[in-house]
C-alpha cells in the first residue's frame, strides 16, 4: 500500500504501518507553537497475507500466510522562523520487527530538511531535500525477497512578485529511487527536471498556479541493448480554492507527455490530475472526495513506471473533542505498461483492480497521548490469477509527543 516524496540533509521522517505519513510541509502550514516537538510510538499490526499471495498458495510451499509486526519509532521536529526565515526539519527513525519472518526486519531513516526563505516583500523560495526507506509492498514485489526502497528528492524554487496577488517563479527538482536486492535493480531510477510557474493568490485563502515542466529520467541498470532514458513534458493546473468556510477543492489538473528513446512500448501522453474536495457538512460530520490519474505518484511510494486511476471517499465524524471515528472506501486501476519488468507482455497482464476498505478509531487520551485503531481490507483483482490476493490488516497504534 501505500503511502510521500522523500529525501534529506537532514532526513528522515514518516512513521508507520497505523500512523504513517505526516510530515509534509509547505509555506501555507500554520505557524508552528513549539520549536522542538519529540514523538515516540508503538504500532502493532497483524496482515492476513503479508506476501500477498492468491488463494490456496503459502508462502515457502507450507510456510505461515500471516505475520505480526511491530513497528518502534522516534520523531524529531524542529520548525523555527527567523525574521522572514522558516527552518524545518523531521526527521524519523523506525524499526520493523516481523515476528514470523524475521529475514524482513529493517529500520528506515526518513523524513525532510527545508529552508523557506524571503528577502523582502517580493522574493521567496525554498531548499528542501528529504528521504524515505520502506519495504517494498508485496503487492508490487512479485517474490518473497526482502527489498528495501531508498527514494530521496532535492529541490530548489524561487519566485518574484509582481504584485501582491501576482507571481512569476522557477524551481529545479532532482530524484532518485535505489533497492536492496538485485531482483529490483532494474526499476531503479533517476530522474531531473525544471519547472516554471506563474501564481495567484486572493485574500479568501485561494490561489492557483500554472506550471510549465519538463524531466528527464533514466533507468541505470536496464539490461539489454536499448536505452532506458525518457523524457516527459507537463503542463499542470495546481490549486486551492475555497468556495466557503466549509468547502474546499485542492489539487492539480493536466497533461502529460512522457517518451522513451528507444521503448515507445512504455511511451504515455494523456490527461493526469489529483483533486480533494472537502466538505465540513456539519460542525462534527466531515466528508472529503479524492480522484487522481498520475504516473509514479508519491501515494504508489516508488514505482515512477506504475499509472494509477483511483478515487477514494472518506468520511469523518468527530464524536467528541478528543475521538474521531472514519471510513475510507478506496478503488484503484494500476497499468504497469511502462515497467521494466514486465519488457514486452500483452496489455491484458499489465493491468489490476484493487478495492480498499478502512475504518480508524482515533483516540487523544491527553494532549500528548494519542491512541489509534484501525481494520484495513483490500482485495485485488487481476488478468492473472496469480497477481490476485485479499487481505486483512488489523493495527494498534500509541502514540506520546512532548
Amino acid at each position: 500500500m501505500t503511502p510521500t516524496p522523500r529525501r534529506t540533509a537532514l532526513a528522515v521522517a514518516l512513521a508507520g504501518l497505523a500512523h504513517a505519513g505526516g510530515i509534509r510541509v509547505s509555506h501555507a502550514d500554520p505557524a508552528p507553537t513549539e520549536t522542538l516537538t519529540l514523538e515516540v510510538a508503538q504500532d502493532v499490526q497483524h496482515e492476513s497475507n503479508l506476501f500477498r499471495l492468491p488463494d490456496g498458495v503459502d508462502p515457502f510451499g507450507d510456510g505461515r500466510r500471516d505475520d505480526l509486526i511491530l513497528a518502534s519509532s522516534a520523531r524529531a521536529r524542529f520548525d523555527r522562523p527567523v525574521s522572514l526565515q522558516r527552518f524545518v526539519a523531521d526527521i524519523t527513525a523506525i524499526h520493523h520487527d516481523y515476528q514470523e519472518y524475521d529475514f524482513l526486519d529493517f529500520t528506515g531513516l526518513n523524513g525532510l530538511g527545508r529552508w523557506d526563505w524571503a528577502i523582502g516583500s517580493r522574493w521567496q523560495g525554498s531548499l528542501a531535500a528529504t528521504q524515505s526507506e520502506n519495504l517494498r509492498s508485496f503487492a508490487d514485489n512479485t517474490g518473497l525477497t526482502r527489498s528495501i526502497n531508498t527514494y530521496r528528492r532535492a529541490s530548489a524554487d524561487a519566485s518574484f512578485w509582481l504584485h501582491p496577488d501576482w507571481a512569476i517563479g522557477a524551481a529545479a527538482i532532482t530524484a532518485s529511487s535505489r533497492y536492496s536486492d538485485d531482483a529490483s535493480a532494474a526499476s531503479e531510477y533517476d530522474e531531473d527536471s525544471v519547472e516554471l510557474r506563474g501564481s495567484w493568490r486572493a485574500a479568501s485563502d485561494s490561489s492557483l498556479q500554472l506550471v510549465v515542466a519538463e524531466l528527464r529520467g533514466a533507468y541505470p541498470n536496464e539490461t539489454g541493448p536499448s536505452s532506458g532514458d525518457y523524457r516527459q513534458r507537463d503542463l499542470q493546473l495546481r490549486g486551492n480554492w475555497r468556495f466557503s468556510g466549509i468547502s474546499r477543492l485542492s489539487g492539480y489538473i493536466g497533461f502529460a507527455d512522457r517518451e522513451h528513446d528507444e521503448r515507445p512500448e512504455r511511451d504515455f501522453s494523456g490527461g493526469v490530475g489529483k483533486l480533494e474536495y472537502d466538505w465540513q457538512a456539519t460542525p462534527t460530520v466531515g466528508v472529503n472526495l479524492m480522484a487522481r490519474r498520475e504516473i509514479g505518484a508519491e501515494a504508489d511510494l516508488v514505482d515512477n513506471f506504475v499509472v494509477t486511476e483511483a478515487f477514494a471517499l472518506r468520511p469523518t465524524w468527530q464524536a467528541t473533542p478528543r475521538l474521531a471515528l472514519s471510513v475510507q472506501v478506496e478503488w484503484l486501476q494500476r497499468s504497469y505498461g511502462g515497467d521494466p519488468g514486465f519488457a514486452v507482455v500483452s496489455d491484458v497482464s499489465k493491468d489490476d483492480d484493487t478495492a480498499i476498505g478502512t475504518l480508524k478509531l482515533g483516540w487523544m487520551a491527553s494532549d500528548a497521548l494519542y491512541l489509534g485503531l484501525s481494520w484495513q481490507q483490500e482485495q485485488r483483482r487481476s488478468a492473472l490469477a496469480d497477481r490476485e490476493y485479499d487481505d486483512d490488516i488489523v493495527a494498534l497504534s500509541v502514540r506520546f509527543t512532548w
